[in-house]
């Protein structure tokens, strides 16, 4: 199996993309009878503003984003998000703002995120605060799931 694998990462170029896909696709489904329904809903109404477009499917995998400070849109999971992202606070406030005021008002911070190719959507006005809610349960479960 391993040089089978092997082989196919050498011969196919779109390989490590495919399994990265496949390998969020796994996880993100692992345990999914084990998410609460306000994470259930947050994750549909995610998908009907399409930010899996940019965050990766089920926000697991972020897409590249040319000139950000790590160069890609961070996925709603693991260390890169941690960092951006403190609290729920900042967490809201990103999803309505479309920023984060700490980073923002840092000269670095908003070196990057002005001139990042992909701009993150502010959502105030649009989603109700319902909806808001079920994003950010969403968002604080797939962060817990990550530690199985």
């Amino acid at each position: 199996m391993v040089s089978f694998t092997k082989s196919l990462l050498k011969n196919t170029p779109a390989a490590p993309t495919f399994f990265c896909l496949l390998l969020a696709y796994v996880k993100g489904v692992a345990y999914w009878d084990t998410i609460p329904d306000a994470a259930r809903r947050g994750r549909g109404v995610a998908a009907s503003l399409s930010c899996y477009g940019c965050h990766g499917p089920g926000g697991m995998i972020g897409a590249a984003n040319l000139k950000s400070f790590k160069g890609y849109i961070p996925p709603w999971r693991g260390k890169d998000f941690a960092e951006l992202v403190r609290d729920e606070d900042e967490l809201r406030s990103w999803i309505l703002d479309g920023e984060i005021a700490r980073i923002a008002s840092n000269p670095l911070g908003r070196f990057f995120t002005r001139r990042q190719i992909v701009q993150m959507p502010a959502y105030r006005g649009v989603v109700s605060g319902q909806d808001l809610d079920d994003i950010v349960a969403y968002i604080q479960w797939l962060s817990k799931e990550e530690t199985r």
